[in-house]
């Protein structure tokens, strides 16, 4: 009987072998598909899925910022010239020293005060778009309501100063002080 199985096995396998290998290799396929295919592609569909809602995210972020800029840019135009002229006399484009000693030396000389020495330096600045340049001023022929008159012209000017040290000498009626004055980088 062995042998009688066999060859009816073989009879079947020789018959029936094409139907078999496509059926083999089908089941091989579809096995391939659900266990090594399908996982990679739900994963890369979901990674899909992420960087949308992340490239749509910045997508409005950019779009409320232009939209702000937008705003700003019609604020900016809507600026009369003369205040736009001020401001940069405010606070200049560029560090100008040769206008900023001119502006000194009328402040003080307007005030009745005789000006001994100036020193103006440039500093490293603590942000990336404001300039310091800094002053040493030295100053003779006051008392103390000539320096509250000079300090309170400093504070009125219309560049942006600040002072950051005083040293008043009574007897000498001599004062040093130190002045701050910013420009936009």
């Amino acid at each position: 009987m062995n042998i009688n199985i066999q060859r009816q096995i073989n009879i079947f396998l020789a018959n029936y072998f094409t139907y078999l290998v496509f059926i083999l290799v089908i089941v091989i396929l579809s096995i391939g598909y659900l266990f090594v295919l399908k996982p990679k592609k739900e994963a890369f569909e979901e990674n899909i899925g992420r960087e949308a809602v992340a490239r749509e995210q910045q997508y409005l972020a950019l779009k409320k910022d232009l939209a702000g800029l937008e705003e700003l840019s019609l604020a900016y135009k809507g600026i009369d010239s003369k205040n736009i002229a001020k401001l940069d006399k405010i606070l200049p484009l560029k560090p100008d020293l040769e206008e900023l000693m001119k502006q000194i030396e009328v402040i003080v000389f307007q005030n009745g005060l005789l000006m001994t020495s100036m020193a103006i330096r440039e500093e490293l600045s603590k942000t990336q778009k404001i300039g310091v340049a800094r002053i040493t001023l030295s100053v003779v022929g006051t008392d103390y309501m000539g320096l509250k008159t000079l300090l309170r012209s400093f504070e009125n000017n219309l560049r942006l100063l600040d002072v950051q040290t005083v040293n008043f000498t009574p007897d000498g009626r001599s004062a040093n002080l130190e002045i701050n004055a910013y420009y936009q980088l």
